[in-house]
């Protein structure tokens, strides 16, 4: 899956976007062995808090008024315009 489209149409419209993925099968066709269901929960287990202190992180930029450059992205070409 790909962001592709939305991460496009957000410039265009001068919004901040971001996506946040979790890898869940980092040996998917590599491995001798096929990827178990339960193999792919377990690391999403173990991810979970790292994934919890991002957001967190991210939500305290918000708050402390950290501004993002996508807003003015295209400012130089006469902004984005309703």
């Amino acid at each position: 899956m790909t962001n592709v489209p939305e991460v496009v149409l957000a410039r265009e419209a001068e919004m901040c976007y971001v996506t946040v993925s979790m890898v869940t099968n980092y040996a998917a066709g590599i491995s001798p062995l096929p990827l178990t269901h339960s193999e792919v929960l377990d690391t999403m287990r173990d991810n979970t808090e790292k994934f919890k202190k991002l957001i967190m992180a991210a939500i305290a930029m918000i708050e402390l008024g950290v501004e993002c450059p996508c807003r003015h992205a295209l400012a130089e070409y006469g902004g984005f315009k309703l």
